[in-house]
Formats: C-alpha cells, structure tokens, sequence
C-alpha cells in the first residue's frame, strides 16, 4: 500500500494536467481481510482496491504496464509475496470537442431555459456517456446543476432551486 501512495504521488506531480488542475489519481478504495477468521488471527489473504483514473496524455494499457511492473518490484524485494492482480473495469477516455454541434446546443439550450450563460470544463471521472457514443454514435455531453469542485467529494450537494431550474 505504501508503494501504491507512492506511485500516486509521482503521477500525480510527473502528470500534472492543467485542465484538471491536477495529475491523474490512483486510490486505495478498499481494503478486506480476515473474513471469518478469528478475531485474534493474523489474515491469510488481504484484498484491495485500487481505483486509477487515466488522464489525456496516458493510455489504460501503460497504467496497467506500471502497476504491474510496481507489483513485480516488490515481489523481487520480497519473494515471499504473493499476489494476483484482476482488472475489473476499464472504462474508456471520453472527450469531445467544444465546438461539436452537440455542446454547443447543449449551452444555448442552457442558456435559453435560465437566460443565464454557463461554462465549459474538463474533469477526471467516470461516466456511462461513451455507451451512447458507442452504440449510437452520437457525442453526449454531460451536463448539470452543482458545483464541479464538488463533484464526487464526500460532501457533495446540489441546491434545489439549481436543480429544479435544470430539470
């Protein structure tokens, strides 16, 4: 876990990404061991979850190249450990252009609803919008109420005076 933080903490300064105002996460998600054992047992086996966003400049298969390459190194310091490694979702970059005829009827729909002008940015994180793309082919911009500096945070929230407007 220690080698996990460290390999996070490169990226994340190796990578910086002006648009995201920050360089690509790799997170411990969850950590499980010992189940049914117990209680004064040490564990025989301890899963855990690694969440790794791929930034633009990066591709799935080098992210993937690295974490194995990070578990391979620890396995040579200590060939006592053992460990398999499972990737469980891969979900592709999804980016579109901001001139697409799709983002900008989105902003003029926006803005002819709220008579208010809104914004463009890009943020790290996962969504479903490249299902459409992949099976219609069309460009599907994500878009809503909320503060972006909030989403996905712990704390999140969204007004719901925000919200009945965007609906």
């Amino acid at each position: 876990m220690d080698r996990i933080r460290e390999y996070a903490k490169s990226i994340q300064k190796e990578r910086f990404y002006e648009p995201f105002g920050t360089g690509p996460f790799c997170s411990i998600t969850r950590i499980h061991a010992g189940e049914g054992e117990a209680h004064n047992m040490h564990p025989g086996v301890c899963t855990i979850t690694v969440d790794r966003r791929v930034y633009p400049m990066e591709t799935a298969e080098q992210a993937k190249r690295e974490m194995d390459n990070l578990l391979a190194d620890l396995r040579k310091e200590n060939p006592l450990i053992e460990y398999s490694v499972t990737y469980n979702e891969v979900m592709p970059k999804y980016q579109l252009d901001p001139e697409s005829d799709a983002v900008q009827a989105a902003l003029r729909a926006y803005e002819s609803v709220t008579g208010e002008p809104t914004f463009l940015y890009e943020r790290p994180g996962g969504c479903d919008a490249h299902l459409i793309v992949e099976k219609y082919g069309y460009a599907m911009p994500t878009f809503g109420p909320g503060n972006e500096a909030l989403s996905c945070m712990e704390d999140e929230w969204v007004a719901v005076s925000e919200y009945l407007k965007f609906i």
